[in-house]
Formats: C-alpha cells, structure tokens, sequence
C-alpha cells in the first residue's frame, strides 16, 4: 500500500503543480493585459483559485498536511461547481470531465489512512 500511495502522491503533486501553475500565470497575464475592465472580478476569482490549486501542490510536494487539506477542500470545489454547471446547462463539458476525474482521484488518495500516515511521519521527520 506505501508504493501506490506514494505513486498516487507524484500524480498529485505533478497534477496540482501543473494545472495551478498553468492556471494561475495564464489569468495573471489576462489580468495585467486587461486591466480593471468588468470581468475582473471574475479573474480575480479564477487566479486566486489556480493559486489555491498550485499552493495545495506545493503542500503536497513538501509533506505538508495541509498541502492535503487544501487539496481535498480544492477536490470537493471542483466536484461541486462541475456538478452546479452540469446542472445549469444540462449537459458535460470536455473540459469539467478532465479537470473533476483527476480531482476526485485526488480526493479519493488524500482521505486514505495510510496518506495521512505518511505525511505524519514525514513532518515529524522534518521538525
């Protein structure tokens, strides 16, 4: 069980470094090209979530536990909003199915006992 879930842990980590990393330096850019324009708000918003999503990475990658935590609270948003827009317009985007699957299989890692045995050996190591 301790090589799938350190196995599940490289995914994680790569998974949440990658997508909020890409995430958060695209709608930095889109930010500073645009300005204080009406969709600010709502960039405001996605940057600070990619950032919750590369934060959780670093966490993760460290042995933080609350790299874990922030990725289950980040896993259960994901799954949550992809289940509101499922049921707003009916149908499955390419892109809600891509972004939840990984998440839930995040999610699914973080909540296993021997995740959290790990990590707890691993910080105590640390101090």
């Amino acid at each position: 069980m301790n090589r799938v879930v350190s196995g599940l842990k490289k995914f994680a980590e790569l998974y949440l470094l990658i997508v909020g990393g890409g995430y958060a330096l695209a709608f930095l850019v889109g930010l500073i090209a645009n300005g204080l324009d009406d969709d600010f708000r709502n960039s405001a918003v996605a940057f600070l979530v990619a950032v919750s999503f590369l934060a959780a990475g670093i966490g993760i990658y460290r042995f933080r536990r609350w790299g874990l935590v922030l990725a289950m609270i980040m896993a259960v948003l994901t799954v949550a909003y992809s289940v509101s827009q499922r049921r707003s317009f009916g149908v499955w985007d390419y892109h809600d199915f891509t972004i939840t699957l990984p998440m839930v299989g995040i999610f699914v890692w973080a909540i296993l006992p021997p995740t959290w045995a790990k990590f707890s050996k691993r910080e105590i190591e640390a101090a």
